[in-house]
């Protein structure tokens, strides 16, 4: 199984899921116990990122979705998500969590959303 999201990936959530309204959330990121020590905020920037891979993903040779979004376009749907404020210094600590989580994976200098399913 692909660790990373990849394009089939990605065109069968949209097959199946309206991100226009409302957020993408996989079900094993709040049932699977490897997640269960998580904080939610975390999962939320989680969720907050896959939405951004949903409605605006780039992709790699070999057709893995790439995290290339600047820290801005991170932080709009963590603030809708959240319903709070989110600036540079929040954005890195969240992705510093995803990281230490293996949820945030960098490979050969790119960084990927590790797929949860």
């Amino acid at each position: 199984m692909n660790q990373f999201y990849k394009k089939t990936d990605i065109e069968n959530i949209l097959a199946n899921y309206d991100i226009q309204k409302d957020f993408y959330v996989p079900n094993s990121l709040f049932k699977n116990m490897i997640y269960r020590s998580l904080r939610l905020e975390v999962k939320w920037a989680y969720i907050a990122l896959l939405h951004l891979c949903l409605s605006n993903p780039n992709y790699d040779s070999q057709d893995q979705a790439l995290m290339t979004y600047s820290k801005n376009q991170m932080a709009k749907p963590m603030e809708k998500l959240m319903n709070k404020a989110i600036d540079d210094s929040k954005v890195i600590k969240y992705l510093d969590e995803l990281e230490e989580c293996g949820l945030l994976i960098e490979c050969n200098g790119q960084k990927y959303l590790k797929k949860i399913v």
